[in-house]
C-alpha cells in the first residue's frame, strides 16, 4: 500500500493544481478543507463584477433567483432564493476570502463591483515595489488605474542604484491624458537629466509630453514615453520599456 503524501508534498500538488479542479477536489475531501486556504492559490485569470465571478475557464453568474455556471461550453443552473448580493458574498468567501496568498496572472476588477456595497470585506494588495521586483513576465499591463498609484519610479530607481537587469515591459493604461501628464511630471522630477527625443523609436508619441532614456547598466536602459491608441477603451498608454544598449 503506497504511503500517503506528506504535507510538503500535498502542498506542492494542491498549489500547482488548476484552480477549478482544485476546488472540485477540495469540495469532496473534508480532510483537505482544513489546510486548503493555507496553501497559495494560483490563477491564470480572475475577474470579479457585481454579479459575476470568473476563475480561469469557469464563470459563475448570479441572477435574482438562480446561479448559472458556465465552463467549456457547458451550462448548469441552480435555483437559489437568496439575493444577488448574498450569492456573490458566499462565492467570494468560498473561493477567495481567508487566503493570505493568491497568485494571479490576469486580474480584472470591474468598476461595478464595490466590496462595501456588496457586503464583502475584500482587499487586494496590488503592485508594491517589492513584488514588482520579483516579476519575470515579459509584459505587465495595468488597466484602469490612476497611474500615480503605481510606484514605477521607485522600481526604476532601485534598478539604477543596484544596476540589476530589468526585462519586464510595463504598460500603464489610462482613460484620460491628464493622468498621464501627472505621472510624467513625476518622472521629470526624478529623471529630468535623462529626457531625450528617443530618436529611432517607432511609436507615435503624444506631443508635448516628456520622454526619457534612463541607463541601468552597461547592457540595459529604460525608455519611458506616452502614446495614444484611438478607439480603445483606455486609449492612453505610458510605456516603460527596457531595451539593450548594445
Amino acid at each position: 500500500m503506497p504511503l500517503p503524501l506528506s504535507y510538503p508534498g500535498l502542498k506542492c500538488v494542491l498549489e500547482n493544481l488548476e484552480a477549478v479542479k482544485r476546488a472540485h477536489v477540495i469540495a469532496r475531501a473534508p480532510g483537505l478543507q482544513k489546510i486548503n486556504k493555507l496553501i497559495p492559490l494560483c490563477l491564470e485569470n480572475f475577474c470579479i463584477d457585481y454579479n459575476e465571478l470568473s476563475i480561469n475557464t469557469l464563470s459563475i453568474i448570479c441572477y435574482t433567483e438562480k446561479v448559472k455556471y458556465l465552463m467549456n461550453g457547458k451550462t448548469l443552473s441552480r435555483q437559489i432564493s437568496e439575493s444577488e448580493e448574498e450569492k456573490m458574498k458566499k462565492l467570494i468567501k468560498y473561493y477567495i476570502c481567508g487566503r493570505s496568498i493568491i497568485h494571479v496572472d490576469s486580474l480584472d476588477w470591474c468598476d461595478s463591483f464595490q466590496p462595501n456595497v456588496n457586503g464583502v470585506n475584500l482587499k487586494f494588495r496590488i503592485v508594491p515595489v517589492e513584488d514588482l521586483k520579483k516579476l519575470n513576465n515579459q509584459t505587465v499591463v495595468f488597466e484602469g488605474y490612476n497611474p500615480s498609484s503605481i510606484d514605477i519610479i521607485s522600481l526604476i530607481k532601485y534598478h539604477v542604484e543596484t544596476k540589476q537587469d530589468i526585462r519586464t515591459t510595463f504598460v500603464i493604461l489610462s482613460y484620460t491624458k491628464n493622468l498621464l501628464g501627472e505621472m510624467l511630471r513625476e518622472f521629470e522630477s526624478a529623471f529630468d537629466e535623462f529626457q531625450c527625443d528617443l530618436d529611432g523609436v517607432n511609436d507615435r508619441f503624444i506631443p508635448a509630453l516628456p520622454k526619457f532614456s534612463i541607463p541601468i547598466n552597461n547592457k540595459f536602459k529604460i525608455q519611458v514615453y506616452a502614446i495614444e491608441v484611438p478607439g480603445k477603451y483606455c486609449p492612453y498608454k505610458i510605456i516603460v520599456k527596457p531595451v539593450s544598449r548594445l
